[in-house]
C-alpha cells in the first residue's frame, strides 16, 4: 500500500457550528504509522490536497491554531472533548500531547460531531461537500442573530457575556453582540515568558481590553495559577502532589501580596477607561474575600494619592467553584457584589472526579443530581441576598444545557464567543414560564438517565 493510502478526511468540524469564520489553513505532513494519521487538533480539515491526487507524498490541510497552554498538559488528557477545557471554549483550538493526537481519537474528541473516513470514495466526497454547504447555511442563519436580543419566547431577557483570553476573543465577543466580558483570564499574560509582567504591561493589556468592549462591562479574573504551571511564569513555587487543591487562585495571590498588588493596581488603572469588575478565583471562605476587598481599597486609595483620576472601586466578585463556597454562599453575601459559577472545577470537586483523567469516563459530568441541586441552591441564594449570579463554566456555552439552566433561574451566561450565537438561538426558542414550571420535576431526578429525559422533553428542538 502506498504511503498515502490511509489518508483520512475529516467530514465535519471539531467544534460545533457557529457564527465564527473558519481560520486560515496551513500544510502539515502525513505521517504513516500503521495506517494512522497524526494531525494537529483544529476546526476543519478541508479536503485532500492536489499532491495526493497526483501521487506525490501527500499533505493534508489543517487550520492555523493557537495552542491552549492549559490543554497541553494535565488540563485535558488525550481523548478528552474540547468542551472539557474552559480555556479553549470547545473550539478545539488546543494541543493534546504536545500538539498532536492520533486521528483514531478524533471522533471521541469531537464528541460524535466529526467522522473519519479512510480512503474516501466519490460518494464520501459528495457527502463531505454537502455537509460543508449545510454548515455554510447554518453559519449564514446564525449570523442574522448577531444583533437580535437574547430573549425567550415569553419576553424574558437573558444576558450573554464572553469568555476571553486574547484581543481576538474580545473583538469576536463584541462583534457577536455579547453584553460584556464575563471572564477574562489573566494567567496567559503570566505564561508568555519567564519574566513576570510588571504593572505597566498588565495595565496596557487591561486598558485595551476595556476599550475594545466600548462601554460594555469587563470582568477581569485575578491570577488563577498553581504550581503545575508556575515554573513557566517566573514564579518559584514548591512542587505539589495535587496542584488542583494546592496553592492556586486567591490562595496564591494572598501569599504573594507583591504580585497581587501589582495586578490590582493595573486593573484599577484600566477601570478609568470603562466599566470593570474584579473576579477572584478559588474562593473557599469569607476571610479571603475580606482580605481581597481590603487590599483592593488600599490600592485604590494609593493610586488616588498618586494623583490618578479613577472612578469608585470596581465591583468585586467570587468564583464559586469550591464546594465550601457553594454551600456557604450566604456567608460570603456581605463580602461580594456578584458571583460567577465555575462549573468545570465545581463538578470535579463535588464528584471527586479529575476532569483530565480519561480513565474516569463519564463520571466527570454535570448530569448528576448533586450538581443540579447545588446549582439550584447557588442561584436561589443569590436571589435571596440580591447577589447577581453568572455562570462561566463550559455548560454555560453548551446549548444542550440552556433549557436546564434557565429552569434553574440562571439569567447571566458567560461563554466562549464560538458558541454565543448557538446559545442565543436556543434561548430565543425557549419559553421561560414553561421551563420554570418544570423545575420541580428536574429537581426530583435521581440519576443521569432521568436528567437526560428531562432535557429531551424540555428542549425546543
Amino acid at each position: 500500500m502506498k504511503a498515502w493510502a490511509g489518508l483520512a478526511l475529516l467530514l465535519a468540524s471539531c467544534g460545533p457550528a457557529s457564527g465564527v469564520r473558519p481560520p486560515a489553513t496551513v500544510e502539515a505532513p502525513y505521517t504513516p504509522d500503521s495506517g494512522t494519521l497524526l494531525v494537529r487538533c483544529g476546526r476543519f480539515i478541508d479536503g485532500l490536497s492536489d499532491d495526493v491526487r497526483s501521487g506525490v507524498e501527500p499533505t493534508i490541510k489543517i487550520p492555523k491554531m493557537r495552542a491552549c497552554e492549559t490543554c497541553s498538559g494535565s488540563g485535558a488528557a488525550p481523548g478528552t472533548r474540547p468542551e472539557s477545557c474552559q480555556h479553549c471554549g470547545g473550539q478545539g483550538q488546543m494541543v493534546f500531547q504536545q500538539g498532536f493526537f492520533r486521528v483514531n481519537r478524533v471522533c471521541e474528541i469531537c464528541n460524535g460531531s466529526g467522522e473519519i473516513i479512510r480512503e474516501p470514495t466519490s460518494s464520501d466526497l459528495r457527502s463531505y461537500r454537502a455537509r460543508r454547504r449545510e454548515q455554510a447555511r447554518e453559519f449564514e442563519q446564525r449570523s442574522r442573530l448577531r444583533r437580535m436580543p437574547t430573549r425567550t419566547l415569553d419576553g424574558a431577557d437573558v444576558r450573554l457575556l464572553g469568555n476571553a483570553e486574547s484581543r481576538e476573543d474580545v473583538a469576536e465577543a463584541h462583534a457577536l453582540g455579547a453584553t460584556g466580558i464575563g471572564l477574562y483570564r489573566t494567567e496567559f499574560l503570566f505564561l508568555r515568558g519567564p519574566q513576570l509582567p510588571d504593572e505597566d504591561e498588565q495595565f496596557l493589556l487591561y486598558r485595551d481590553l476595556v476599550l475594545g468592549m466600548i462601554g460594555r462591562p469587563v470582568t477581569i479574573r485575578t491570577l488563577d495559577l498553581g504550581a503545575d504551571k508556575a515554573d513557566r511564569s517566573g514564579l518559584a513555587l514548591s512542587s505539589e502532589p495535587n496542584p488542583a487543591l494546592g496553592l492556586r487562585g486567591v490562595r496564591l495571590s494572598l501569599s504573594r501580596r507583591d504580585l497581587f498588588v501589582t495586578q490590582l493596581r493595573a486593573i484599577l488603572r484600566a477601570s478609568a477607561y470603562g466599566p470593570v469588575r474584579v473576579l477572584v478565583p478559588m474562593v473557599s471562605r469569607r476571610e479571603e474575600m475580606l482580605a481581597v476587598r481590603a487590599l483592593l481599597h488600599r490600592c485604590h486609595a494609593d493610586l488616588l494619592g498618586e494623583g490618578m483620576d479613577l472612578p469608585e472601586c470596581p465591583p468585586l466578585g467570587a468564583m464559586i467553584e469550591v464546594p465550601a463556597a457553594a454551600l456557604a454562599l450566604h456567608s460570603l453575601a456581605s463580602t461580594v457584589d456578584f458571583v460567577s459559577v465555575g462549573t468545570n472545577d465545581l463538578v470535579q470537586y463535588v464528584l471527586a472526579a479529575d476532569r483530565g483523567n480519561d480513565a474516569l469516563g463519564d463520571l466527570y459530568s454535570p448530569m448528576h443530581p448533586a450538581i443540579i441541586h447545588l446549582l439550584h441552591q447557588i442561584i436561589a441564594t443569590g436571589r435571596k441576598y440580591k447577589i447577581p449570579v453568572a455562570m462561566c463554566g463550559e455548560i454555560a456555552g453548551d446549548p444542550l444545557f440552556t433549557p436546564l439552566l434557565l429552569a434553574l433561574g440562571l439569567e447571566e451566561f458567560s461563554l466562549h464567543p464560538a458558541t454565543l450565537l448557538e446559545v442565543r438561538e436556543k434561548v430565543r426558542a425557549c419559553h421561560l414560564g414553561n421551563l420554570r414550571r418544570r423545575t420541580s420535576s428536574l429537581l426530583r431526578a435521581t440519576d443521569r438517565d432521568t436528567l437526560e429525559r428531562w432535557l429531551r422533553r424540555s428542549s425546543p428542538d
